[in-house]
């Protein structure tokens, strides 16, 4: 859950391509993922006696996407490095924690947020490697105008963006004899009136995230989670979008979130963000 060395990998690759491109490299920050536990296991024990040992980082708690999630208890989340580097001492007399935690430490100072306080220190690390990366949170880009056209294009063709995921889903399980239903996705549901879209909605007042469900009749697009958040667009009869744009910054301003799952994160990747994906 701190993050994954062929993700790391891929950053020090990516470095390298960009230098040579004369390119500048941003590595989004997948904010919007729940952190599931405030823990990771570590190797304990000896050479003789080898083991795994759990150590929490921080007082594990309901999911919540990391954007929304500060440290909360802070004597487990200082003491992390020490109690690692005990736990290891067998194996690794030096570990890269002893570099790590301190600027994760002062990450979350400067942050107020567990995910930025992890990847700040991380990013600190590259940097002193000489990797030059920009990292950006998702959340960041998902208040952007840009973001918002992307939403409430796939809002407004939802019924036909639904018929091709999922045709395209089904033509690739049965290309790779995928016999589960969940891999590498699951369908998009539907339950009349209401249509799944393949993204992620919750408040900041209560941050669980759940699917995104939508309906329209008429000139009336209604979005909800399908447990307590509602929300009310009208769509324009002459197909301007823009009205909608507007309207679902105004309900951002309001705390309302909307995040994209996986694969529409990949959508707005490469056809949005980057030049080279």
């Amino acid at each position: 859950e701190l993050f994954h060395p062929g993700v790391w990998f891929k950053n020090f690759f990516a470095h390298q391509l960009a230098r040579q491109l004369s390119a500048v490299c941003i590595n989004l920050l997948i904010d919007n993922a729940p952190l599931d536990s405030a823990a990771i296991q570590v190797p304990a024990g000896n050479p003789g006696s080898p083991g795994l040992e759990t150590v929490a980082f921080d007082r594990s708690v309901a999911p919540v996407p990391f954007e929304a999630r500060d440290v909360q208890d802070l004597e487990t989340f200082r003491s992390f490095a020490d109690r690692t580097r005990k736990t290891i001492s067998h194996w690794i007399k030096n570990p890269l924690v002893n570099q790590l935690w301190p600027l994760v430490i002062e990450g979350q100072r400067a942050t107020g947020n567990l995910g930025l306080a992890l990847a700040r220190g991380r990013h600190q690390l590259e940097q002193a490697a000489g990797i030059k990366n920009l990292d950006v949170p998702l959340s960041v880009l998902c208040e952007s105008e840009s973001f918002d056209w992307f939403v409430s294009y796939i809002l407004c063709q939802l019924p036909r963006f639904r018929d091709i995921h999922n045709s395209s889903l089904e033509a690739y399980r049965q290309a790779h004899r995928i016999r589960s239903k969940s891999h590498p996705v699951p369908a998009l549901e539907s339950d009349s009136p209401w249509l799944e879209a393949p993204f992620w909605i919750w408040s900041r007042d209560n941050p669980q995230r759940r699917p995104l469900f939508a309906s329209q009749q008429g000139n009336q697009l209604e979005l909800t989670d399908r447990d307590q958040l509602t929300c009310s667009l009208e769509v324009p009869r002459d197909g301007n979008a823009q009205s909608i744009v507007e309207q679902l910054a105004a309900y951002r301003g309001e705390g309302i979130c909307i995040r994209p799952r996986a694969l529409t994160t990949t959508l707005y990747a490469r056809l949005v963000l980057g030049d080279l994906f």
